[in-house]
């Protein structure tokens, strides 16, 4: 918790469709405390949401049982815990706070549901936004300016004279996930382990020289002519399929009047500052951009790439492949370069085992080369003490060789991904009730897939099983059949001692195998 001469005033909620997000905050406005849990409002029954609000913030409750809770974001939908009308643009801070629905817990306490927005003059439809108004009140409503929050679906509002004038949505990071993972470009896009901003400003350049004709369904195919012409490779279509649709949102934002040239606007949303990356400036002749509260660092252009939580990464990871790469005995030298073949070979998750040498100084150098683009964790982690220390390093997945109850609750108060260890079907729903992201069969050389699939039977169908231990090529197929979501490797994949060229040829073994297996698997499910 972070230190503050201000007590705690309230807890607020940024509870969206994949992700619960909890913020203790003072009455100046700091964040002294964050929790965040992959308890999405997909993933929570409707009469369950009140239950596992209880238990996400059951450790502040203790200490501060009288704090009034807020909660903002997709919780106020009709899919979510109470749906809240919207109110109508423009409307500043008093008219969402008179539109407040409060509502009295089971433990006497009130929770304030904060209403969402919406503009009905916009055409076709009405636009709407759930959150986002939350943070437009946050970054301030008195100056006369545009204001973007890039996302899944950007906003572009106006605000001005303490109000939210009018907003607009734009859903270029949807477009982006969707092309580059099920369109003709995903055979060329594949994510690499560091941006390359030339090929970003390529697909700026590109939606700015664009004839007023030219749209975006007439852009895209540059991805591939731009491949087969030589002046693309394929590492790099994947920026410049981002750097095209960032362009052309603010192309189409400028036609739509939302900024003229030389405008300055205002950027809001989680914009890592620990590299100095600085975007390549293709559109610095449009616009200026502010930043607020932010570091002195120039603010980069939004890329649909940008930050996801600890949870998010790991849930998209696993789903592309659901492999972790165990490297115990990984020297600090070398962590980058094993780290870089594995990346190379389609591995998208691993974790440095905290009895290797020097292994903080492992992570640190991993997760500074690679950022986002790979899952960096920490394993044998024993201790909520040890937790603090490898977050601090860098690491966003905790893994444990057993299940101990304060090592999940730390993990999750940071907001990290918890796997512990577990070889029962009673440890697993302990480790699950506590906060667990999912669960390490371990040692799996101990336990027949037979028992695995004992285990599978009785488990949740959300809960991911991944054995561990002594896994094999030869031994993957049958774990799969038996029900396990994915395989930690350790051995098999990296020692100490191998060369990289070694570490390259295993890590592709496994990868390609991973595809087949699931193929394979997906197929008998599919017979049944």
């Amino acid at each position: 918790m972070n230190v503050s001469s201000q007590p705690p005033r309230c807890i607020v909620l940024d509870w969206g469709t994949t992700t619960f997000r909890a913020l203790l905050v003072d009455a100046k406005g700091a964040v002294l405390d964050r929790i965040e849990t992959p308890d999405g409002i997909q993933r929570v029954p409707k009469a369950e949401f009140e239950a596992v609000l209880t238990r996400n913030i059951a450790a502040w409750r203790a200490i501060y049982p009288a704090l009034p809770i807020y909660a903002a974001g997709m919780i106020t939908s009709r899919n979510g815990w109470i749906e809240t009308n919207y109110v109508e643009a423009p409307a500043g801070a008093e008219a969402l706070a008179d539109a407040l629905r409060k509502e009295k817990l089971a433990d006497g306490g009130i929770i304030g549901f904060i209403p969402g927005l919406t503009d009905k003059s916009v055409e076709p439809f009405p636009d709407v936004m759930r959150g986002e108004e939350t943070q437009l009140v946050g970054f301030g409503l008195d100056r006369e300016m545009t204001v973007v929050l890039p996302g899944t679906h950007s906003k572009w509002a106006r605000v001005g004279g303490g109000r939210i004038q009018r907003f607009h949505t734009f859903v270029t990071g949807e477009v982006f996930s969707v092309l580059s993972r099920h369109s003709f470009i995903a055979q060329l896009a594949k994510p690499q382990p560091t941006p390359s901003w030339g090929a970003f400003a390529s697909g700026l350049n590109a939606a700015r020289q664009r004839k007023q004709a030219a749209g975006l369904l007439s852009q895209l195919f540059s991805v591939r002519t731009g491949w087969l012409a030589g002046k693309l490779g394929a590492a790099e279509t994947s920026d410049y399929l981002s750097g095209l649709l960032v362009g052309i949102e603010f192309c189409e934002a400028r036609e739509m009047s939302w900024f003229e040239a030389g405008d300055r606007i205002g950027i809001v949303g989680a914009i890592s500052w620990r590299k100095s990356t600085v975007a390549p400036r293709s559109l610095s002749g449009s616009l200026r951009i502010l930043a607020p509260r932010m570091p002195p660092c120039e603010a980069r252009l939004p890329s649909p790439r940008s930050r996801r939580g600890p949870v998010m990464e790991f849930d998209e990871a696993f789903e592309e492949l659901p492999l972790i790469a165990i490297l115990r005995g990984l020297r600090p030298e070398e962590a980058v370069d094993i780290a870089t073949a594995l990346f190379n070979a389609g591995l998208r998750i691993l974790e440095v085992p905290l009895n290797s040498p020097s292994p903080l100084a492992s992570i640190e150098r991993i997760a500074a080369q690679f950022d986002e683009k790979m899952l960096i964790g920490a394993g044998t982690v024993l201790d909520a003490k040890a937790v603090a220390e490898v977050a601090d390093a860098g690491a966003r997945l905790i893994v444990s060789p057993n299940f101990e109850t304060t090592v999940v609750r730390a993990t999750k108060e940071r907001g990290l991904v918890s796997i512990p260890g577990i070889a029962t079907p009673s440890e697993a729903f302990a480790a699950l009730g506590a906060g667990a992201d999912a669960l390490k069969l371990f040692p799996a050389e101990m336990i027949a897939p037979k028992v695995v699939r004992s285990i599978r039977a009785v488990l949740p169908k959300e809960a991911r099983l991944i054995p561990v231990g002594g896994i094999a090529p030869e031994t993957m197929p049958a774990y799969r059949e038996a029900g396990a979501d994915g395989f930690g490797i350790g051995s098999a994949l990296f020692k100490p001692g191998m060369s990289l060229k070694e570490v390259a040829a295993a890590a592709a073994k496994f990868v390609e195998l991973m595809r087949k297996v699931r193929a394979r698997v997906g197929r008998k499910l599919k017979q049944c």
